[in-house]
């Protein structure tokens, strides 16, 4: 029975996430939800409570597999943070092209959301995965990887929107004369890592 439950609510996530990432929010009823999940709207409430709960599981279920990856690369105790950067820095961009759905709704979200649900997006979604990324970083710090003198959270942020960019500006990269790494996305993450890396890098780390 538990894990009919589960099922049950995954498949109204599923169906969530596309909605909401095709239409947004407030465009997307939980009837809708409900006949593309082969559920019924009561059947949503009680797994959600209410259309903005799922909505909060929605983005919190859109975030899961780089939780997932972040994770494993955590436990990889034969790599360095330098490698563990890099690493993570390849595999997240992976994510966003290997589930646009999920990194379309993020971004719709990033773009749309006002002052008021600025810090629920920070607190309930995001927070947390960014926090263990900064730590990451400052890991390297204290291994002497990463200069002392650079804010790891900057850092981090930077190499989020590297990726989250990738991803928004593909179709129009593949078309500029001058670009010729649209279509491969590992060889893009490991120019651009580089290049983060010599600016973080101690100078004596540095290649």
């Amino acid at each position: 029975m538990m894990a009919k439950t589960q099922n049950a609510a995954t498949t109204i996530l599923e169906h969530a996430v596309a909605l909401f990432a095709d239409k947004g929010f407030s465009a997307v009823s939980l009837s809708e939800i409900a006949r593309h999940s082969g559920t019924s709207k009561a059947n949503i409430i009680h797994h959600f409570k209410s259309k903005d709960a799922l909505y909060l599981a929605v983005l919190q279920h859109a975030c899961q597999q780089s939780a997932q990856a972040l994770d494993e690369i955590e436990q990889r105790n034969d790599l360095n943070p330098r490698h563990r950067l890099a690493l993570l820095f390849q595999r997240h961009l992976e994510l966003l092209l290997d589930h646009p759905q999920a990194t379309r709704l993020l971004q719709r979200e990033l773009l749309e959301c006002g002052a008021g649900c600025g810090r629920t997006m920070a607190e309930a979604v995001v927070a947390r995965h960014f926090s263990r990324l900064v730590e990451l970083l400052r890991e390297g710090q204290k291994q002497g990887l990463v200069r002392d003198d650079i804010d790891p959270a900057l850092l981090a942020f930077l190499m989020v929107s590297a990726n989250l960019y990738f991803f928004e500006a593909r179709e129009v990269l593949r078309y500029l004369p001058e670009v010729d790494f649209a279509e491969e996305p590992k060889r893009y993450s490991k120019a651009v890592f580089d290049l983060l890396e010599r600016g973080f890098a101690p100078p004596e780390e540095q290649t």
